[in-house]
């Protein structure tokens, strides 16, 4: 047996109101109860018809809805921070949040939602979802440290090359010096300062430049200077696949970030000044 839908209110105030039943007949003849019929009877008088048009289910109060000056502070965040060239994610806006007294801050994905909303995140369907990322980290710090170096620019249209030691498991910058030149010292020099300072890693995580290892040259089979060194100290050495940078992710990310910036600062003059700088 088929179940009677439930009448709309305008139908069963209409037909009260045309035939002039009773709130009993009302309540009889249409299935409900005589509460409801008052109710309907209640928000005819005040508003009409349009009164009985169905309404929100949804609470007039939201208590886990964000501050509006919360809401205004993230977006005033995230322009200073885009202007500035420094990283304006919702990880680092919830930082500052932070540091600024708002305990406990809105989460990242509540941020994330807000600046959506306001126009602040470009949609790209065509990336990958986060769920089909592998995530690679480092169980411990000083488990593994990545490497690399990245190009810049100092006045005088000179190219210098930027050395970057990351701890894989923190993100923890260890060291990040400016050199003339990629080459094998430099990287040895930063190694042996950033170990000295911090205590040294079990392992290293590099591309497979020259500056690195030599084992991609067949020319030249015989290791160098950094090669040597991890292996005089136990170091394991791990190279990602050539082409692959993406096994370097963070350190490659961290220059991204840096070049913002970098960008956004007045031009180096020197070698020196741009280290002051870094």
């Amino acid at each position: 047996m088929e179940q009677k839908s439930k009448p709309s209110p305008k139908i069963i105030i209409e037909t009260m109101l045309a035939t002039g039943m009773t709130q009993a007949e009302a309540s009889d003849h249409f299935g409900v109860s005589t509460r409801w019929i008052r109710t309907l009877q209640a928000r005819y008088r005040e508003g009409g018809i349009k009164a009985l048009e169905p309404r929100s289910k949804r609470p007039r109060t939201n208590p886990r809805a964000l501050n509006p000056s919360t809401v205004d502070r993230i977006l005033q965040l995230r322009q200073d921070l885009t202007k500035r060239g420094t990283d304006a994610g919702a990880h680092t806006i919830r930082w500052h949040l932070q540091q600024e007294g708002i305990d406990p801050p809105p989460a990242p994905s509540t941020i994330h939602r807000v600046l959506a909303n306001n126009g602040h995140v470009i949609a790209q369907p065509q990336k990958r979802p986060r769920s089909s990322w592998i995530r690679f980290q480092a169980d411990q710090p000083n488990e593994t440290w990545q490497m690399d170096y990245s190009d810049w620019t100092i006045a005088g249209h000179k190219r210098v090359a930027i050395l970057t030691i990351l701890d894989d498991h923190s993100r923890f910058i260890i060291s990040c010096c400016a050199y003339n030149n990629a080459t094998v010292a430099n990287v040895m020099e930063s190694f042996i300062n950033a170990g000295q300072t911090h205590g040294y890693p079990q392992s290293t995580l590099t591309d497979n430049g020259r500056a690195f290892t030599t084992s991609t040259d067949r020319t030249n089979p015989a290791r160098n200077g950094f090669e040597q060194l991890l292996i005089d100290l136990g170091i394991k050495q791990k190279n990602g696949k050539p082409y692959h940078p993406q096994t370097q992710g963070k350190v490659e990310r961290f220059h991204y970030t840096l070049k913002l910036a970098l960008a956004n600062k007045t031009p180096a003059q020197s070698l020196d000044e741009l280290n002051a700088q870094l």
